[in-house]
Order: structure tokens, then C-alpha cells, then sequence
């Protein structure tokens, strides 16, 4: 039998019926959703207000130590340095330096930790640069907020815009953050930071006498210019502490390895799968390699795109206004009727053209 080639006036209502069905289903899911507040907002909202309290703190501080506060820090935030000094480690950007002085940083942080699986008792081992000075204060405030213990190795190199101010390194902020009961833990270790992370910058006498004072805080310091052993010690610290992730703030070669086979470009919580170390593998590889979370904030640009915040932003919102508080909530019951409903049409189109076929 010969099958037709035209469809009868019943088999089109019904296709007709499907596309309409389909069309909503389709503006049922782009323009009915709605943002609601995530279920992780009350710990980024306590994260976010402590790290503004911590920020404060700083650009109080430098104001008393006489450190100028830049006209690039256009948010008067404090924790922008400066854009060049001899004992400045390597170049950064300026967008990135301003994007991670925010308190929704603090936000986003507890976010991607819970990506990681962590929670409430966990510890959390971090590799701090002076490079982010702010973004090493949102990892901490967050972990206070989630209940999650920090430990962390703080570094005093920086590079331009970062704690590159000789008079106020980010070792020094973090002790004074503690010592003023802003944060809950002291830096478990200190180290020189910068080339090979033993205080390689264009003034290395300028920098041994920053590295004097430091030292002299009283907290724990190690200078090691032995990659390997570098990159040991840190782990048994860690392990020592029973860390069950690894989180980077910015680039020590402690943390990167000497391989550099971690993606760069696609950062935050790291998906990749690390089947062999070596003596050249850093912190992050290691954990990895060991099946437990590390994390990476570097690439400043793609994290705060990910997560929903914009780069060098011309505004701070006020904590819990930001997209990366809320979640997309979609009208479920609209949609599952739509579907149902399409679902019928194309069974019943199906079953009629079969009829019609032969008849």
C-alpha cells in the first residue's frame, strides 16, 4: 500500500498542539524561573560581613603604619598595594587585585567549599601568597563561618598590587586579623615567598630585613630553598593536621609544581585526574593524586564568571545581594504538565497517523 504524502487536517492540529506545548515549555523554563536565596545563605552572608570587618581592620592599620592608600583602590578597601617596588616578586593585574577585595568573595569561597564536600569540623589545608592579600582573608572567613578549620602557609612575597607594601605584608595582616580576634587561626607556618619561595625579588637586602621583622612576630617560620623538601615539609604539616582538602591562593611554586600540569585556565574547585607525582609535582597534585579535594584561585577572571560576579566590578553590593547568594528556582509543575502534555500529543499524533495509514 502506498503511504500518503500530505497529513490529514487532524494529524496538523495535533503537531500544531505539540509545538504550541513544546513553546511553552520552553518560556515556562527561560522566563518563569525565579532566584531565591541558596541554602548556603546565612553561612556567605556571617562570611561576607566578617571579611568586611577584616577589611576595615587592614585599611585602619596601613592608615596608622602611614602606608598610602592608592588612588587605584577605588573602593578605599586597603588591601590594593602598590604598583611597583624592588621588593615586588612578579607583575599582577590591578581588575583582578580589585575584584578579590569584595566581601562576596568571602561568599563565593563558601560556596566552592561545599563543592568540595567540606563542612562543619573538616579541616582545610591553604597555601596563601601575598599576591591576593584579600582573597587569603575570604578563604579564612568563610571557613570561620562554615565551621571549618584553616590551616594554613602564609607567604610574604607579592606581586604588583597585592601586599607589596614593605611596611605591611600579608603575613603580618593575617597575625594582626588574629591577634585582633577578626579571624580564628594564626598562621601555622610563614615563609619568604617569592622566586623558588625563598625571597628572590629585584632587592633581596631590602626584602631580608622585611623577612627580620617578620620572622620576629613570633609565629612559625620556615625558610627552604629545596623545592622537594620545600613542598615535604608544608605536606607533613598538613597531614599532621589531618587536612581532607587542599586550597591555593595564588601562585607559590609550592603550590603549581614545577610541572605545571594543572589547568590554569579553568580554575576554582579542580576536576582533574592526577595518576602519577614526582619530585617537580606541587601541593595541588599531591592532594589530587591522593583522591582528595584541591582547589585553585588564580585565574581571578574565569572564577568570579563561574560563580556569577563580575570582574573589577564598578559597585559592592551589599552582602547576600549578589547572584552568587541565590539559586535558580524553575517552575517545575508547569513544565512536568508541558511535558506530559507533549508526550500525549506525539503518542496520539503517532497513533492516528498509523490509523489514517491504513486506511
Amino acid at each position: 500500500m502506498k503511504k500518503r504524502e500530505k497529513l490529514t487536517a487532524g494529524e496538523c492540529l495535533i503537531l500544531a498542539a505539540a509545538l504550541v506545548t513544546g513553546a511553552a515549555l520552553l518560556a515556562a523554563a527561560f522566563f518563569l524561573k525565579s532566584e531565591r536565596p541558596g541554602p548556603l545563605y546565612d553561612i556567605q552572608v556571617k562570611a561576607a560581613r566578617q571579611m568586611q570587618e577584616c577589611m576595615d581592620a587592614v585599611r585602619a592599620e596601613k592608615i596608622r603604619r602611614n602606608i598610602a592608600i592608592p588612588t587605584e583602590d577605588i573602593f578605599d578597601t586597603g588591601l590594593i598595594g602598590e604598583a611597583f617596588n624592588m621588593t615586588t616578586s612578579t607583575a599582577g593585574e590591578l581588575g583582578a587585585k580589585r575584584t578579590t577585595a569584595d566581601p562576596d568573595m568571602a561568599a563565593l569561597i563558601v560556596k566552592m567549599l561545599d563543592e568540595a564536600g567540606l563542612s562543619e569540623g573538616d579541616v582545610l589545608a591553604c597555601g596563601f601568597s601575598g599576591s591576593f592579600p584579600a582573597l587569603n582573608i575570604a578563604v579564612i572567613c568563610a571557613c570561620d563561618a562554615m565551621g571549618v578549620r584553616p590551616v594554613y602557609i602564609a607567604s610574604v612575597g607579592s606581586s604588583t598590587w597585592g601586599a607589596n607594601n614593605p611596611g605591611f605584608t600579608s603575613p603580618e595582616m593575617l597575625v594582626m586579623l588574629y591577634e585582633s580576634g577578626l579571624i580564628k587561626e594564626p598562621p601555622a607556618l610563614i615563609t619568604p615567598g617569592g622566586g623558588d619561595d625563598a625571597g628572590r625579588v629585584p632587592d633581596e637586602e631590602a626584602f631580608a630585613q622585611i623577612w627580620e621583622r617578620v620572622a620576629s612576630l613570633g609565629y612559625p617560620v620556615m625558610i627552604e630553598e629545596n623545592f622537594s623538601d620545600n613542598t615535604a615539609a608544608r605536606k607533613e604539616l598538613y597531614d599532621g593536621e589531618g587536612a581532607s582538602a587542599f586550597l591555593a591562593s595564588g601562585g607559590n611554586v609550592t603550590s603549581l609544581g614545577k610541572n605545571m600540569v594543572i589547568d590554569l585556565v579553568g580554575q576554582g574547585l579542580i576536576r582533574e585526574k592526577i595518576t602519577s607525582v614526582n619530585k617537580d609535582s606541587g601541593l595541588l597534585e599531591l592532594f589530587l593524586y591522593e583522591n582528595r579535594p584541591a582547589m585553585l584561585l588564580l585565574n581571578i577572571r574565569q572564577l568570579v564568571s563561574d560563580y556569577g560576579l563580575p570582574f573589577d566590578p564598578v559597585s559592592h553590593p551589599a552582602p547576600g545581594e549578589s547572584p552568587v547568594y541565590s539559586e535558580i528556582v524553575y517552575p517545575y509543575g508547569i513544565i512536568a504538565i508541558c511535558l506530559a502534555a507533549e508526550a500525549l500529543l506525539l503518542v496520539l499524533f503517532k497513533y492516528l497517523k498509523k490509523s489514517n495509514d491504513h486506511t
